[in-house]
């Protein structure tokens, strides 16, 4: 995890991929898909800020009927 300025964290390629569970070749996938969790190219490594892996996720959310 990398702190930024604002305070806010940044994962690594490897980190997004553990907190997903799948591989970081389904993330250069996507990438180069342009699908999936916007990332910030910093030189030859790519990082994906918290608040959009957590959004991402959201988003496949899946609600069932009757609840817990």
């Amino acid at each position: 995890l990398k702190e930024i300025a604002d305070g806010s964290l940044m994962l690594t390629e490897k980190e997004t991929a553990r907190v997903l569970n799948c591989g970081r070749s389904t993330l250069a996938k996507h990438r180069s898909k342009g699908i999936g969790i916007p990332y910030v190219k910093l030189g030859r490594s790519c990082r994906c800020h918290i608040d959009d892996i957590l959004t991402y996720l959201k988003s496949k959310k899946v609600e069932t009927e009757g609840g817990y």
